[in-house]
This record gives structure tokens, sequence and C-alpha cells, in this order.
């Protein structure tokens, strides 16, 4: 399975979670644990945005430009 991007002219960072800049696409990605998850991401340029303890299941990231992303358990 392949996912790819495309650069986008003028692009503009979504502001969440205020969205003055509202999101244009949203992605989570499944996991079976986040320790596991993370590092991947980190590596790759994301970092966290949210782990809130109101929800367990998931946590907000953003990639490496500010598109924020979520992973979910399983």
């Amino acid at each position: 399975e392949i996912l790819s991007f495309q650069r986008a002219e003028d692009y503009v960072a979504p502001t969440w979670p205020d969205n003055s800049v509202p999101l244009q696409v949203h992605i989570d990605i499944l996991v079976s644990s986040y320790e596991d998850a993370e590092p991947t991401v980190f590596d790759a340029g994301g970092r966290l945005l949210d782990d809130s303890d109101e929800h367990p299941t998931f946590r907000v990231y953003a990639d490496p430009i500010g598109r924020p992303f979520c992973l979910v358990l399983e």
C-alpha cells in the first residue's frame, strides 16, 4: 500500500485547534502502540500536538510543515 502527497503552491498550514486556517485533509493512522509508532513520526520530522487524557485512544501530531494527523490505537 502506498500513500502519496503533492505540493500545493502558496500553502498555509492549518492552525488547529483554533481553525482560523482550517484543515484541508486529515489522516488517521491505526497503530498497535504509541511507543512503537512515535519514533517513526519524530524521525520523519513530526511533532506531538496533543496527547490529552480526554481521548486516550488517539494522539494528534503535525507533519514537518504543520498538517495535523492522528495515531489511533487499534
